[in-house]
Formats: C-alpha cells, sequence, structure tokens
C-alpha cells in the first residue's frame, strides 16, 4: 500500500505544479503539460487565460490526490478500505479536472471571440 500512497502523492504534485505553471504564463502551449484541447491551444492568450480559469479546480484535483496519498500511507485500513479509498480519491480528483477543463475552456472561447472581435473592427 505504501507504493500507492507514494504515487498519489507524486501525481498530486505534479497536477498542482501543472496548474501553477500554465496558469501564471511561466509554460505556453506545449505537448506535455496542461489542458491540451479545443481553444485553449489556438493562442497564447487563450492558453494562458484558460488555465487561469482553471487554476483552482485542478489544484483542487492535486489536492485530492495528495490527500488521499496522505491518508493511505498514515491509516491501518483494511486492503479492501485503502481501495476504495484511492477510488473515491481518484472520482474527486477527476470530478475537479473536469470542472476545470469546462471552465477553462470557455474561458479560451470567450478571449478568443474577443480577439476576433477586435481584429475585424
Amino acid at each position: 500500500m505504501e507504493i500507492a500512497g507514494v504515487v498519489l502523492i507524486v501525481a498530486g504534485i505534479v497536477v498542482v505544479w501543472g496548474a501553477e505553471v500554465t496558469a501564471s504564463g511561466r509554460l505556453g502551449i506545449n505537448g506535455l503539460i496542461g489542458l491540451r484541447f479545443g481553444a485553449l491551444l489556438m493562442s497564447d492568450r487563450a492558453w494562458h487565460l484558460g488555465h487561469r480559469a482553471a487554476r483552482v479546480p485542478i489544484d483542487l484535483a492535486g489536492a485530492f490526490l495528495i490527500l488521499t496519498g496522505i491518508l493511505v500511507l498514515t491509516l491501518d485500513l483494511p486492503e479492501d478500505a485503502v481501495g476504495i479509498l484511492v477510488i473515491f480519491g481518484a472520482i474527486a480528483a477527476l470530478a475537479m479536472i473536469i470542472l476545470g477543463s469546462v471552465l477553462g475552456s470557455r474561458e479560451a472561447n470567450r478571449v478568443l471571440g474577443e480577439d476576433n472581435e477586435s481584429s475585424s473592427s
């Protein structure tokens, strides 16, 4: 069970780090880190502002993974209870990633709409 706990903690740290570097503008469009679909990939501005809009839910996803990992490592639970805990932690993280993706996509689409309006004027 220790491996599962460590993997969850490391995954959570990577998720939070990715959310922070993309939302802060330190990491632009790339092939590895960040939300990689649709309007978010259409411009640097859409990428940055979309990730800023997604930052809180994605940070929460990372926090859920880290918390789940800590609980797996510290609680003396039977193996099947650990499995249930991991599943619930993963579902909570996935829900936050989906929410962040929706918010980021909406913001990126809004930004692209603004950019198209200003360039056609």
